[in-house]
């Protein structure tokens, strides 16, 4: 038997014949889920009364959004998937005025009878399932190496603004047409399709460790996973937009 979905989702066993649902949300900052929702994505369903994931799941049609006020909101909700949320005036009054979204269709696949891996599901009704390693023990597989392990760690941390960063991505997808790597330029739509949609790292130029000031939309620059590392690769000397792209120009043999 092998694990037919990598995520899953708070869902209550249907005990009738209807095949579709659907599902709508908004946060103030953003979690996996608007990484990866997407038509055709598989989700398991769990039930939180049998704490078993009984179902199978797939996301027929819909996906995540960043809104930047309750009417936005709605208006996206209702192109994705015809839905009003104006039904549900109470949660809508108590939500976010902006941040980020999901709404989507999903069908029941199959009948499923897995137990749950974990103590408690996530709060937030979304789970990403475990390592191979933790999904080979799920289905009674004695091979990988355990991992997973809890430990509590004290860390510092700057705020960052989640409302910037969604101004900031705007600001550049109206000012160049799509959101591309300021570097390289490379274009997670144009690679992954509808899963890159809307996803790309901001870079602050000023780094937020530097204290607390006041930046604007083009402090923030989009970069891709691997130049923005590349840029943080040396934490005493970051490298500057313009020097990491004098470094991409240089011929492969005197990169070293």
């Amino acid at each position: 038997m092998t694990l037919n979905a990598h995520f899953a989702m708070t869902r209550d066993t249907p005990h009738d014949p209807e095949q579709s649902w659907y599902m709508w949300s908004g946060w103030k900052n953003r979690h996996w889920p608007t990484f990866i929702l997407r038509p055709g994505l598989h989700l398991y369903g769990y039930d939180k009364k049998t704490k078993r994931f009984t179902t199978l799941l797939k996301v027929t049609r819909g996906k995540a959004f960043e809104y930047e006020n309750k009417r936005q909101f709605t208006r996206t909700v209702n192109s994705l998937i015809g839905v009003d949320t104006h039904d549900n005036s109470e949660w809508l009054n108590a939500m976010q005025p902006s941040g980020f979204g999901v709404a989507f269709e999903y069908e029941l696949v199959a009948r499923v009878d897995l137990a749950f891996p974990g103590s408690r599901f996530p709060h937030l009704g979304w789970y990403k399932m475990p390592t191979r390693a933790a999904r080979a023990a799920l289905l009674d597989d004695p091979g990988g190496h355990e991992e997973g392990g809890k430990q509590y760690r004290t860390h510092l941390t700057y705020e960052r603004s989640a409302r910037l960063r969604a101004e900031a991505k705007s600001h550049w997808r109206n000012r160049r047409g799509r959101l591309t790597c300021h570097v390289c330029g490379f274009d997670f739509v144009e690679r992954y399709g509808a899963l890159g949609e809307d996803f790309i790292e901001m870079h602050h130029e000023v780094p937020v460790s530097e204290g607390k000031r006041v930046n604007s939309l083009e402090s923030l620059i989009p970069l891709c996973a691997n130049c923005h590392r590349m840029i943080h690769r040396n934490p005493q000397e970051l490298l500057s937009i313009q020097a990491l792209r004098l470094l991409l120009q240089k011929p492969a043999s005197t990169k070293r």
